[in-house]
């Protein structure tokens, strides 16, 4: 069988590790993956959010499974088009990586039916967004980008001030919810938020 798996961490090593170890691979190679995985993987230098460059790389490797692992290509929809070319993947649809890709929809998905979630909050404007952080005490705010990419606005409130951090900017709707406590917890939490 032959075996593409898409992404650069530290998963996708730990897939390309376990799955070179079957015998019933023939083939396996990694899009666009790292020197790591170069050892036990063969490397194609392929950007993962460039649908038609997968699916090229599908059809000139003969691949007979894809094992998508990022979110960034799960949100572009990256399993929906090389199902579409008849491809077999393992990884979410577009429509539901949106759990992973928009904690937006994910709070509001989990409020609508009832599934269990740290409060939160969604605003359209920055002065009702401090609001809810300083009547909290322990929120973090963070506008629309995929996990692992930049472009927040963190603002926090501690009980003796106000504490706030720009990066670049993402735009879109806000959300916040409560930071976590704890030894291990760190004082501000920013995490992706989405439409």
């Amino acid at each position: 069988m032959n075996l593409l798996v898409i992404g650069s961490g530290g998963r996708e090593h730990a897939l390309c590790w376990a799955l070179s170890a079957s015998p019933l691979v023939t083939k396996l190679v990694c899009a666009p993956g790292n020197p790591g995985i170069g050892q036990v993987a063969r490397l194609a230098p392929v950007n993962p959010t460039d649908l038609d460059a997968v699916l090229q790389l599908c059809r000139d490797e003969h691949i007979d499974f894809v094992v998508v692992g990022p979110e960034a290509p799960l949100v572009a929809g990256l399993v929906d088009h090389l199902e579409a070319a008849g491809f077999a993947c393992f990884g979410p649809t577009k429509s539901a990586a949106r759990l992973e890709g928009s904690k937006g929809f994910m709070k509001d998905l989990c409020a609508k039916y009832g599934i269990p979630t740290a409060a939160y909050g969604r605003f359209r404007d920055a002065a009702s967004a401090e609001a809810f952080i300083l009547a909290d005490h322990q929120s973090a705010l963070a506008e629309i980008a995929l996990p692992g990419q930049a472009g927040w606005r963190v603002i926090g409130a501690n009980r003796s001030r106000q504490h706030t951090g720009e990066g670049q900017q993402a735009g879109g709707k806000p959300t916040l919810h409560p930071r976590r406590t704890g030894s291990r917890s760190r004082p501000w939490r920013a995490t992706a938020a989405s439409a």
